[in-house]
């Protein structure tokens, strides 16, 4: 019964896996025999659980988010999407970056690398409530294009220190 949700031997990334909810789904996959590679926040490792393999980066900056697809495999069974930071310590484009700028360029980067039958699982918080509030704003960033146009929308915002994710 190891096997029951068929992730033994799989190659899984889980971004966020150094704390809270991507911690513990990152954990549950090395339990279940995954080969899981764990990314997360901060510059050194704080992660107990025994992934196949650690990654650092800033979610935030682009350049980063470049270098930690270079360092991923190639090759991705499951892809889990686990990070965040509150809104409410830091309303700001770094938020915005976080938290959902890079999910949406890690997603549209790694999924020609998940394999046939693989799948991409998005974890968010209570964060998430809401967003049918906010869903016209939030299509506009979709629509840039680009993670560079994204960040160009965001700036010429009114109000930067509320992204279009915040419900008044």
């Amino acid at each position: 019964m190891n096997d029951y949700f068929g992730f033994q031997g799989k190659t899984v990334v889980v971004t966020g896996a150094s704390s809270g909810m991507g911690e513990a789904a990152a954990k549950m996959l090395v339990d279940l025999g995954a080969e899981v590679h764990a990314c997360g926040s901060g510059k050194r490792s704080r992660i107990t659980y025994g992934p196949a393999k650690e990654y650092y980066y800033d979610l935030s900056e682009k350049k980063a988010l470049d270098q930690l697809l270079d360092a991923l495999p190639k090759n991705i069974d499951a892809l889990f999407i686990c990070q965040g930071i509150s809104m409410g310590v830091n309303p700001d484009l770094k938020v915005m970056k976080v938290n959902f700028l890079s999910v949406k360029y890690l997603v549209e980067a790694l999924t020609l690398r998940i394999a046939d039958n693989g799948s991409i699982t998005i974890i968010s918080s209570s964060g998430g409530f809401g967003w049918e509030q906010t869903f016209g704003r939030s299509k506009e960033i979709i629509d840039c294009g680009s993670y560079e146009a994204t960040v160009e929308w965001f700036e010429k915002q009114p109000n930067k220190k509320k992204s279009a994710f915040h419900v008044a």
